[in-house]
């Protein structure tokens, strides 16, 4: 299951569905932006899952192509993700009208209800029909603590169908199968300049 899935696409999701919540603030601040999310599928550690069946696939190759596939396929920690943020996207994050054109395109299949709890603060309730695989009930909510912070969680209980192709990392959910989901997640803004990495399309 994709990452995506894992915090449902926040904060475009925020803006799915029938209701169209304000524009939340203040808005994040250009530049370097660091995530730390901890996801538990039916109470195991995702990440670390994952972690240990590419280990596990690593441990079949000769050492001296180790390191070469280590760099091909660039894995890092995959609890934490690096990403710049441009002006340009930190004003789109408060425009109700683009992040709904996004959210449209990413979270097929699940109808959301939005409320907003105070002028940093949105909460959501829903149901999806295979959204990536996922049918269920989903609740969460977004934070701005401030425009270098955000903090958004998110809980999820369905079922969940296989997407696994053959040869991919298994996770604990790759058989599919009731899930239960709780996702964490903390954003902190690390400089303006965004060195090497690169502005994700959107």
């Amino acid at each position: 299951m994709k990452r995506a899935l894992f915090a449902l696409a926040i904060p475009a999701l925020l803006l799915t569905g029938n209701t169209l919540a304000q524009s939340i603030s203040p808005a994040p601040q250009p530049g370097l932006w660091r995530s730390e999310a901890t996801t538990l599928i039916n109470g195991q550690d995702a990440q670390a899952a994952m972690r240990e069946a590419y280990e596990q696939m690593m441990a079949q190759f000769p050492e001296e192509q180790r390191a070469q596939m280590a760099e091909a396929l660039g894995v890092n920690d995959l609890s934490v993700d690096m990403e710049c943020i441009s002006a340009e996207d930190a004003a789109a994050m408060t425009n109700p009208q683009k992040l709904l054109a996004e959210a449209k395109q990413d979270m097929e299949g699940c109808d959301i209800d939005v409320k907003q709890a105070g002028d940093s603060r949105l909460t959501f309730s829903g149901t999806c029909h295979n959204n990536e695989g996922f049918s269920g009930d989903m609740q969460g909510e977004l934070v701005m603590v401030s425009s270098r912070e955000m903090r958004s969680k998110f809980s999820g209980k369905g079922n969940y169908q296989a997407l696994t192709e053959p040869g991919m990392v298994g996770t604990p959910d790759s058989e599919g199968g009731p899930v239960d989901i709780q996702h964490t997640e903390v954003s902190r803004w690390i400089s303006a300049d965004c060195g090497d990495v690169p502005r994700q399309p959107r």
